[in-house]
């Protein structure tokens, strides 16, 4: 964004222009905290990675859950069906789950 800002668009230099001043290491200041801010909703809005064991992806295949099919999420703009055969928690697969629960 700053190099959009400073060198596509020259905001420093119309702001000099003009008679103002720019105050870059305030801007790389506040850039630095708006990408850490972003960085940091991201890993709570992801929740973090869950890694399976072997020991839950052999209950998973004993159960007859066949591996995913991700070869459609590089097809976009089309309508996609999916189903969910189990909720795993990082620890524990669940038998089901509510609206709110954190999984």
């Amino acid at each position: 964004m700053r190099f959009f800002i400073t060198f596509i668009l020259g905001f420093q230099l119309m702001a000099e222009e003009r008679g103002l001043l720019v105050d870059v290491d305030g801007f790389n200041k506040a850039m630095e905290e708006a990408r850490e801010r972003s960085r940091s909703a991201q890993n709570k809005e992801a929740g973090g990675s869950i890694v399976m064991d072997a020991d839950a992806t052999s209950k998973l295949h004993k159960a007859g859950v066949l591996a995913t099919d991700d070869s459609f999420k590089y097809t976009w703009f089309k309508d996609h069906e999916s189903e969910v055969k189990a909720i795993y928690t990082g620890s524990a697969f669940l038998e089901s789950s509510a609206a709110g629960d954190n999984v």
